[in-house]
This record gives structure tokens, C-alpha cells and sequence, in this order.
């Protein structure tokens, strides 16, 4: 498994010409976002584990930009 630190960021702009910026850093199982957009900033931490059979487990919690915290689960397994 890659344990590498990395950072990805992007910047674009819609049909209406409104910039939206995403930036993700990553290292091991362990990655944090932040999107900023018109409508204000999303951040988010996830942490995806994958087994040596190729099974994916991961969790988070994002918060969006009008404050309201979810948190997702997820389960992947190859056929």
C-alpha cells in the first residue's frame, strides 16, 4: 500500500464563469478536503483502508458550507 504524502488542487469555472476551487491532501490511508465555491467552503476527512485481498472499508465526515456535519461508510469488494 502507498504510504506517499500528495496534494492535489484544481481550479475551474462554471458556464456562468463562478470559480470553484477543490484541494485534497493525502497521506497513507488518510486524505482531508476542502472545496470552495459561490456558495461558500466544504471540508472533509476520510480515512480508506484496503485489505490484502482487495477489500476497500473507508469513513468520513464532511462538513458543508452551511455548517451541517455527515458522515458516510463505505465497503468495496472485487468480484
Amino acid at each position: 500500500p502507498d504510504k506517499g504524502f500528495s496534494l492535489k488542487a484544481q481550479q475551474q469555472r462554471d458556464n456562468y464563469g463562478n470559480k470553484n476551487t477543490n484541494v485534497r491532501v493525502a497521506q497513507g490511508p488518510f486524505s482531508a478536503t476542502a472545496s470552495k465555491s459561490k456558495d461558500g467552503t466544504d471540508h472533509g476527512i476520510r480515512y480508506e483502508q484496503t485489505t490484502r485481498k482487495g477489500t476497500t472499508f473507508g469513513v468520513g465526515v464532511n462538513r458543508n458550507a452551511q455548517g451541517l456535519l455527515s458522515a458516510n461508510m463505505s465497503f468495496s469488494k472485487p468480484l
